[in-house]
């Protein structure tokens, strides 16, 4: 699965469904920074598809966890969905993209 997302405000992207059942669980996922602002990637542990559920949103290990600049990083903590938020924001854009390989 590779998702990707694009946010240019001082908001958050729509929340990108993963397979947590995936064993072992990884997600690559990289930043591409453009401007002037400040990014973090979230996870949930909620079904962001579930429409009865506002899915609690926690930060992301480093280095996802903030940034300014370019980034990559992974994530092995099982969690069924990701997004990028950006706070405080200039200008610029910043965009995501989501790798969950598959076994088989």
């Amino acid at each position: 699965m590779i998702s990707t997302v694009t946010v240019g405000s001082a908001t958050s992207s729509q929340w990108i469904p993963v397979d947590y059942t995936q064993t072992p669980f990884s997600l690559g996922i990289q930043v591409v920074t453009s401007g002037t602002h400040t990014w973090k990637v979230e996870m949930t542990m909620d079904n962001p598809l579930d429409a009865s559920v506002t899915p609690t949103a926690v930060t992301a290990p480093s280095p996802l966890e903030t940034g300014s600049a370019t980034e990559q990083g992974g994530i092995t903590i099982p969690c069924r969905a990701v997004r990028l938020t950006i706070t405080p924001y200039t200008s610029g854009s910043s965009i995501m993209t989501v790798v969950q390989g598959r076994k088989g």
